[in-house]
């Protein structure tokens, strides 16, 4: 298999998952490709694994009393996977038609490279109910979107299986918010994977809105204990 894409969430919306599976899926083209979803301790398991089924993908549960790790999220979503690229991405993004037949056809035209994506944020009107209701208006969506800076590297990325092994998947100390993708690039630039940033007219990432996690978890101690936690992991 060409390419595996695990989406690692917990109690995210039914709605958003299946906008964000079905545009990977139907982006695939003419290669042979995956998606996992990996549920990390939802409370309603129930209709994400149903979602799964009518939608003809893997699903992973993993059970846990403590607090979100996209790290271990997706580490999970891996290990079950079988594609020879591997990539990660978020359950509130949506991909251009051709998105992932070109990674594809990137990542292995430069097997000893680690791939990112930019993200493209959409304005607040443009939640996942707007997606919804507009699948196809991709050229409304390119004109509205604002590109995210490159501070960190969210969002998507993929590496060979080879290279993911090499550097043993993502840091499972890390939870709770940020800092996973950047350590991902920092241990695989040193592991010898260059750092490519895919820049492709038909590759693009949507983020639909929704109110900022990040402030929501900036607003409890927890939370900022967590943040800054990661940040030390990281540096």
């Amino acid at each position: 298999m060409d390419v595996s894409v695990v989406i690692g969430f917990r109690d995210w919306g039914i709605r958003r998952l299946r906008l964000a599976v079905t545009s990977i899926k139907e982006s695939f083209g003419t290669a042979e490709g995956e998606v996992v979803l990996s549920d990390f301790g939802s409370v309603d398991r129930h209709a994400s694994e149903e979602l799964a089924k009518e939608l003809g993908i893997q699903y992973v549960y993993t059970e846990t009393d403590g607090p979100w790790s996209r790290s271990r999220a997706l580490n999970a979503g891996f290990a079950v996977s079988k594609g020879d690229i591997l990539v990660s991405t978020d359950a509130d993004m949506v991909f251009a038609p051709k998105s992932f037949e070109r990674i594809v056809e990137v990542a292995k035209s430069n097997p000893n490279s680690a791939f990112f994506l930019q993200c493209r944020d959409l304005p607040e009107h443009m939640t996942d109910e707007w997606v919804d209701e507009n699948p196809d208006e991709w050229a409304e969506m390119e004109a509205a979107s604002r590109l995210r800076p490159r501070w960190g590297m969210g969002g998507m990325m993929a590496i060979s299986r080879v290279g993911f092994e090499a550097i043993r998947g993502f840091d499972e100390r890390l939870h709770t918010y940020g800092g996973e993708d950047l350590d991902f690039a920092q241990r695989a630039r040193r592991a010898g994977f260059k750092t490519m940033w895919i820049e492709d007219p038909q590759v693009r990432m949507y983020h639909m809105w929704h109110p900022p996690t990040a402030k929501v978890v900036a607003k409890t101690p927890e939370g900022v204990l967590a943040v800054q936690k990661n940040r030390n992991v990281v540096y």
